[in-house]
């Protein structure tokens, strides 16, 4: 196993998460212009733009590992080993609707101490 520094990963996650969650509370509690990406699968502008800020953050700090995002897909190099997982705004329904009960989810996957995957951080 390499020296991967799990806590400052954790602290990275933190970090986006606030940032991204900063972006959904300057849009919630108006009225949104929702898409459906599925029967009931619901997206926002702010599920967008709250991806887009945890991306950034976390690919400035980890630029070869891997990230797959809710909204956007996956971005980086799957042979880094570690692999972000994010759904930037968990709970869209009830932030569509106005309701304080959603959040930023993050996690990270990679190496474990007995070299199989395992979460590092979340």
């Amino acid at each position: 196993m390499d020296s991967f520094n799990t806590e400052q990963a954790l602290q990275v996650a933190l970090t986006a998460a606030a940032a991204g969650a900063e972006a959904l509370m300057s849009g919630f509690g108006e009225r949104h212009r929702v898409k459906f990406k599925g029967i009931t699968d619901l997206v926002t502008e702010y599920d967008l733009r709250s991806e887009e800020i945890v991306r950034r953050i976390i690919s400035q700090k980890y630029p070869d590992h891997f990230i797959v995002g809710e909204e956007e897909g996956h971005s980086g190099l799957k042979r880094a080993g570690y692999t972000w997982y994010i759904d930037p705004l968990d709970g869209t329904t009830n932030f569509a609707h106005g309701h304080p009960f959603f959040a930023v989810s993050i996690g990270l996957m990679g190496p474990g101490r007995d070299g199989r995957e395992a979460p590092l951080a979340g």
